[in-house]
């Protein structure tokens, strides 16, 4: 029987904490318990189909669920880091990206005890005129591969050059 190969990544951030931190709703905790739910259910599912998977998990909502990023290692998934704040890198000026990139993989190795390796940009936000020195950023931050270029942001990419 041929086994199948699946490249999957999971952005893992919980909206409603970010929509928090940026002012916009005034409670974060009564959405916590569906946040919570979801993430079960996904990693139930994912284990009843043997799939395994790069978890690219939020700085911050990882610091609020420390429990479930160690639950999704425990589950054998791979943790990358998808930032601190989920901010969009034109957001953030070079050391603004380094520091975030940098406390979002302290976090998440603190949390699993593990090595950070990968990275992807909240928003898939890299873009022609920020990757070159966006790619350079990571490295520097101690990361080995990025995650943050798809088909469809590349063909822009490649477009807007």
């Amino acid at each position: 029987m041929l086994k199948k190969s699946i490249h999957l990544g999971i952005d893992w951030e919980d909206f409603a904490l970010i929509f928090y931190d940026k002012g916009i709703i005034e409670n974060y905790k009564i959405f916590s318990h569906e946040f919570i739910n979801e993430t079960n259910y996904l990693l139930n599912f994912l284990k009843k189909e043997s799939i395994k998977c790069t978890f690219f998990c939020n700085g911050r909502t990882a610091e609020v669920y420390p429990d479930l990023v160690n639950k999704i290692d425990r589950y054998g998934h791979q943790i990358a880091s998808h930032g601190y704040n989920h901010t969009h890198r034109d957001k953030l000026n070079d050391i603004e990206f380094l520091e975030d990139c940098i406390k979002s993989k302290n976090i998440l190795e603190k949390i699993v005890g593990k090595e950070i390796l990968g990275y992807r940009s909240p928003y898939l936000s890299f873009n022609s005129k920020n990757l070159i020195q966006s790619l350079k950023i990571l490295s520097k931050a101690g990361y080995l591969y990025d995650s943050s270029i798809t088909y469809s942001s590349l063909k822009n990419i490649i477009k807007s050059n």
